[in-house]
């Protein structure tokens, strides 16, 4: 097997792209198989056993380099799915410019208090008989493993917005990542939330003075609109009732708002103050 070559850290050649150079020919990068992708971001990783060697990161923990020499700081399945070193594709997902989205798991934590584990996110593309890392980071889910990935354009830059999170029968929130690939430099330039669910209530959850929950359930879309961001929601209050349960009666109030945001210096920052009609965001409903 044809090993992927790679810049090592600190060296000029280190924001440049790794590249693979393919055993077979492929004629797109959705058909180059999932472990010759693994095997371009982690060059450790054997694409037969899907197993990569195991370092001592800085910070004493076992860990996993990609093709940059970036480190992801999980190398162990708790879960014993996988040995030390094993390497899950979690999902991969098709863009724009011949261009391909990858997620590979290096290791799981048992605990939710501790994540769901993590890995490397990384970009890739087909030049001519190589595959070509475009950009890769460290990447550390907040829960769910099921990745949802789309492009859009903030001005002339494109983007990779990814949804993040979980909703259950008991609340939960989910949030939007924006990625930017600027220089080979893959990274979060800063997310939004776009939905939180409290329930069901409890007998001393908070209310104010005419009974309403102080906890805020919300749901927001984002749509991308020249150089912003438009984050387009609504915010609701349920009203407590009386009863040995104390459980919460329906939406008893709503509030519309509008949030923008905008990459600056490669940062996603809020531009203005953000609006909403029925409450100002910092009035308690």
């Amino acid at each position: 097997m044809t090993s992927a070559r790679a810049a090592a850290p600190g060296d000029a050649g280190a924001h440049a792209a790794c590249t693979f150079d393919l055993p077979a020919p492929v004629d797109a990068i959705a058909h180059v198989p999932s472990p010759w992708l693994a095997h371009a971001v982690i060059p450790s990783l054997d694409p037969t056993t899907m197993k990569a060697e195991v370092v001592r990161a800085d910070s004493g923990a076992s860990a996993v380099l990609n093709c940059r020499g970036d480190a992801s700081d999980i190398a162990e399945w708790q879960d014993r799915s996988r040995p030390p070193g094993g390497v899950k594709v979690l999902g991969r997902r098709s863009l724009p410019d011949g261009r391909e989205a990858i997620w590979l798991a290096t290791g799981r934590a048992l605990a939710m208090g501790e994540g769901v584990g993590g890995g490397f996110f990384a970009v890739v593309a087909l030049e001519r008989s190589s595959v070509a890392v475009l950009g890769v980071s460290p990447w550390h889910p907040a829960a769910a493993w099921d990745r949802k990935l789309r492009a859009e354009k903030l001005g002339d830059e494109m983007v990779f917005v990814e949804q993040d999170g979980f909703i259950n029968e008991i609340g939960g929130a989910l949030h939007e990542n924006v990625w930017t690939l600027r220089n080979a430099e893959l990274r979060v330039a800063g997310s939004y939330w776009t939905q939180e669910d409290h329930h069901p209530y409890q007998q001393d959850d908070p209310t104010d003075a005419t009974g309403f929950y102080k906890l805020e359930n919300f749901t927001a879309k984002a749509r991308y609109v020249g150089r912003q961001i438009v984050l387009e929601g609504e915010s609701t209050w349920n009203h407590k009732i009386a009863g040995d349960a104390g459980m919460w009666w329906g939406v008893g109030r709503r509030a519309a708002w509008v949030r923008r945001f905008e990459l600056k210096g490669g940062r996603l920052v809020e531009t203005g103050a953000a609006s909403r009609w029925g409450h100002s965001l910092e009035e308690a409903p």
